[in-house]
């Protein structure tokens, strides 16, 4: 189970990149312009929310890094408590093209979401 589970996230890692370097035109031609994306990328924290100096700040960080080298615009919700995941994952399910639930205590809420929702979970 554990190998599945490291396949997908190696396999979306993957399809991620591929979505981005598709998304990497220059407009223009000039050098330094950021290349714009239509694409959104909703980012759910755990309760320790951006700041905790751990999982939540590593995802932000690349989620980051992601606007700068392609132009997209990361779209985070901080969840304060567990009873904000579902509604917080489900926001961002409905109006972004791929969304992050950060941390192993969303892995209930992601799947009631994805169900609700009728989206693709790679739990």
């Amino acid at each position: 189970m554990k190998m599945k589970k490291a396949l997908a996230l190696v396999l979306s890692a993957s399809l991620i990149a591929g979505v981005f370097a598709g998304c990497a035109k220059k407009e223009g031609g000039e050098q330094g312009t950021q290349p714009k994306s239509n694409v959104k990328i909703g980012m759910v924290t755990d309760q320790g929310g951006l700041g905790d100096k751990s999982f939540n700040d590593s995802t932000y960080e690349g989620l980051k890094r992601i606007e700068k080298d392609f132009g997209v615009k990361p779209d985070v919700l901080q969840s304060k408590q567990q009873e904000n995941y579902e509604p917080n994952l489900t926001q961002l399910g409905q109006r972004d093209d791929l969304t992050f639930a950060i941390g192993f205590l969303m892995e209930g809420s992601l799947k009631n979401v994805a169900q609700k929702c009728q989206i693709r979970s790679l739990l």
